[in-house]
């Protein structure tokens, strides 16, 4: 049986110029034809290798992962590791449509020098789980390098870094959250390449709070038409409430800070010197 032949019976199969992951890939002239093991049945799977067996280029599928069977819940082994770990959600999408995933997850892997293991959630995204190092990447680094891969991949690549947990029994459920905000920052995309958990959390509490509350949503409102003073609160926030800093970043004077400020506060009533002003205002418009 041909591969163009196996294309009409499995149409969700794809071809590329790389193996995929979680696929059975059969090379055909200068391409593959990728199968979705999720698509077959064991049978199928074992005819196929059969048929196909000096042709056919394997890649690990997920669930020969021991990180996603215990994440996921398939089993309670702890893995062995020495280190709390964090997990790095990713998902990336190709212009050209050129399946070049197998290189750019390769180049991705390597970013990373402690230990570590990835599986795929999707086609298009999933985790690395990595043991916490003196010399992580950071949110800022991390979104810097994805900008180059980006531009060399022709791609569009999006990265929610997760928190350190130490590895316990209670990891999975931590895990299942943060793929939720994950599944969920992905439907709601922002002009960040890389977010962390903290602040998907933020923003989310962040939308709750205002939808229950008419006060809030009103005070909202009152922010969103002033630029100005929105710009003022996130670059507070971001450096403390501390005035010189932030005038500086601004670039105006401090006493014109100072002016809006008290501007604000005589519109409102709230005083952005205050650290819990600060928090709501910024709780409104700064995520």
């Amino acid at each position: 049986m041909t591969p163009t032949k196996l294309l009409t019976i499995y149409p969700t199969a794809k071809t590329g110029s790389n193996p995929l992951p979680a696929h059975i890939n059969i090379p055909h002239e200068t391409q593959y034809l990728s199968i979705p093991e999720t698509d077959l049945t064991a049978s199928e799977i074992a005819l196929l290798t059969s048929l196909y067996q000096q042709e056919i280029v394997s890649k690990p599928s997920i669930k020969r992962s021991p990180w996603h069977a215990f994440l996921t819940g398939e089993t309670a082994i702890l893995p062995s590791v020495s280190a709390p770990v964090r997990c790095i959600y990713f998902d990336v999408r190709f212009a050209d449509n050129t399946q070049q995933m197998g290189e750019w997850l390769n180049l991705f892997d390597a970013l990373f020098e402690g230990r570590r293991t990835r599986f795929l959630l999707t086609e298009t995204s999933g985790v690395l789980v990595e043991e916490k190092t003196t010399d992580a990447l950071t949110d800022e680094s991390l979104a810097s390098i994805l900008t180059v891969l980006d531009s060399d991949f022709y791609a569009h690549s999006s990265c929610v870094i997760g928190s350190y947990y130490d590895v316990s029994p209670q990891l999975p459920a931590y895990f299942i959250e943060e793929k939720r905000l994950f599944q969920v920052h992905l439907q709601h995309l922002t002009g960040d390449s890389v977010v962390n958990i903290p602040k998907l959390l933020f923003k989310e509490h962040a939308s709750q709070m205002t939808a229950d509350s008419v006060i809030l949503q009103q005070l909202k409102e009152v922010l969103i038409a002033q630029p100005d003073t929105v710009s003022l609160i996130k670059e507070l926030w971001k450096n403390e409430g501390n005035i010189a800093h932030t005038a500086q970043k601004l670039f105006i004077h401090r006493n014109t800070l100072l002016y809006r400020i008290q501007r604000f506060y005589e519109q409102t009533g709230l005083s952005l010197k205050s650290n819990e002003a600060l928090f709501l205002c910024y709780l409104l418009v700064g995520v």
